[in-house]
């Protein structure tokens, strides 16, 4: 009876580490490419406003803006590269620490979907983003036992 207890247990943390690894791979990828892609046309996408006139307008605000994007983003990529590093290495170890450090990644992607929540046009991108968070987080649930087991 035990070894099928820590065969259930080691298959429900293979399923949560897989979903994880798809999040943390999805957020850095996306992160990655909006850092390198983004810019004036992506801006009057999202806003209606052109970037020309915004930045000749307010400047201080335009270059504001401008830096407080591509901090987020870098921040962003950051995050979903070290999660990348934690699933490998220590999670996949079955480390408590590592579990419990996991929760970075669907707490760090939050206020950027209250955000985009927020906004008339990118309401689906905070749907997609809030799937993933729910994604990560039934990742962290299926693989608890491996890192906690019961007591028998």
């Amino acid at each position: 009876m035990r070894k099928t207890i820590s065969i259930s247990y080691k298959s429900s943390q293979n399923y949560g580490w897989v979903l994880l690894f798809i999040v943390a791979l999805l957020q850095a990828l996306s992160a990655l490419f909006l850092w390198i892609s983004s810019g004036p046309t992506s801006f009057e996408a999202d806003t209606g406003v052109a970037w020309a006139e915004f930045s000749r307008t307010f400047p201080s605000v335009a270059m504001q803006y401008s830096v407080t994007q591509r901090s987020s983003l870098v921040a962003s990529l950051a995050i979903g590269l070290f999660s990348l590093a934690i699933i490998f290495f220590p999670f996949r170890d079955a480390r408590g620490w590592a579990w419990g450090a996991m929760w970075i990644l669907p707490a760090s992607m939050v206020p950027g979907i209250v955000s985009l929540a927020q906004t008339e046009n990118q309401g689906g991108i905070a749907v997609l983003g809030a799937a993933f968070v729910l994604v990560a987080v039934a990742g962290l649930l299926l693989s608890f036992r491996a890192f906690f087991p019961k007591q028998v």
